[in-house]
């Protein structure tokens, strides 16, 4: 739906700077695709790359972080309560980059007109396997930053991934969406990277910030502990929180689930319209209507992914994590459900295979991180792919 939009933004662009339209000619040739648009940084194979990417070092100092408005985890920490942000901020490094054009699609859909740019970024817990290792370990904490971009600003990110791209003289439209390939490719000094990281310097700031959202790696009787800031003009706001079941904090919560129960009654997920809540004992149903609930369920985790169904802005990490579970879960052991499947995203352009690296048991909540293995969801693939 969204694959005209880049065109359009490369042809405004073009107009606007036509005293630049050699420069602008030259690098619209190279072909953007997903992997251009999420960017995951490949520890796994560069773990010394942990001292190439910035990090949220020195955050609510008195000198402050670039990347955040002043007091942002001090707000963060006072919401979630437990445990304390500011003593452990130093090794949250940058793992994940999302541009997206489109920000709040679900809103304006299908206006461009109205769409609203920005860059996001996750930071996360990185650190050595064992105190003399090379080998890194991503923990599932993480705080998750949003920047806005103005369209002219989004278009001169645009510009400057075309040049990256074409510099780099790589072809990875046909890829899945995994640890970037150029960065794999080019290395510690990797041009590409270096390119990146400009861009976040450029727009990584107080005044571009919009939000923050935190997550802390603690599981309190299935309770993720999250919560969201807004920022603006610099400044921390005092507003609303999306909530469950607290004023205070926004809670992500899974009951106790054995995911190789796939039957089991007491899973409830916080996805919206209750599509996980099951029935108090779905054994009890008949045969025919045992079918119709995990087909519906299918179905739900099928629209929970696709972006054009979905708002991503209300959706949470847990539940899209075990929407995922309990699919595979239902369609390995009920193949035909897959074949009845409903809301599908699909794009001819792109590829959208997921590279399944990851066990369930050691996958994280996060849409896009690195755990030592890489995690992508299908979500992310999904987004990525409307992105371009």
């Amino acid at each position: 739906m969204r694959f005209v939009l880049i065109l359009a933004l490369s042809f405004l662009y073009s107009c606007s700077r036509s005293e630049n339209s050699s420069l602008t000619s030259e690098h619209s040739i190279a072909k953007l695709s997903n992997l251009d648009f999420a960017l995951l940084i490949p520890f796994l194979e560069w773990p010394a790359l942990i001292d190439k990417v910035p990090s949220l070092k020195g955050a609510d100092t008195t000198e402050g972080s670039p990347f955040l408005a002043p007091g942002t985890l001090a707000a963060i920490d006072g919401r979630l309560r437990f445990p304390k942000f500011d003593s452990q901020v130093d090794n949250l490094h940058l793992s994940a980059i999302r541009f997206q054009p489109c920000a709040n699609l679900a809103q304006v859909k299908p206006s461009i007109d109205s769409c609203l740019p920005e860059m996001r970024i996750v930071w996360q817990s990185l650190e050595r396997d064992e105190p003399d290792s090379t080998k890194l370990v991503g923990l599932d904490r993480n705080i998750h930053t949003s920047y806005k971009l103005s369209p002219l600003e989004f278009r001169e990110v645009v510009r400057e991934l075309r040049a990256l791209k074409r510099s780099s003289n790589y072809d990875d439209t046909n890829l899945p969406l995994l640890a970037h390939p150029i960065m794999l490719k080019e290395g510690l000094e990797s041009p590409y990277l270096a390119g990146i990281l400009k861009i976040v310097d450029r727009y990584a700031n107080a005044e571009h910030l919009t939000s923050v959202a935190a997550q802390v790696n603690a599981s309190i009787r299935g309770r993720w502990p999250m919560t969201l800031v807004s920022v603006q003009d610099g400044k921390v706001l005092d507003g609303p929180l999306p909530i469950f079941g607290d004023q205070n904090v926004f809670v992500q919560e899974l009951s106790s689930f054995d995911v190789t129960e796939i039957d089991a009654p007491d899973f409830i997920a916080p996805i919206k319209d209750d599509i996980f809540l099951f029935p108090s004992d779905i054994s009890k149903l008949t045969p025919a209507n045992q079918t119709i609930v995990r087909q519906n369920i299918v179905n739900a985790t099928h629209r929970f992914e696709n972006p054009l169904l979905e708002n991503p802005n209300t959706a949470d990490c847990a539940s899209c994590h075990m929407a995922r579970i309990v699919r595979e879960r239902f369609i390995d052991r009920f193949p035909d459900l897959q074949a009845g499947a409903k809301d599908f995203y699909t794009n001819t352009r792109w590829n959208l295979e997921r590279e399944n690296t990851v066990s369930s048991t050691h996958a994280s909540l996060q849409l896009f991180s690195f755990m030592g293995e890489y995690f992508v969801s299908q979500r992310v693939i999904n987004e990525s792919a409307m992105d371009v």
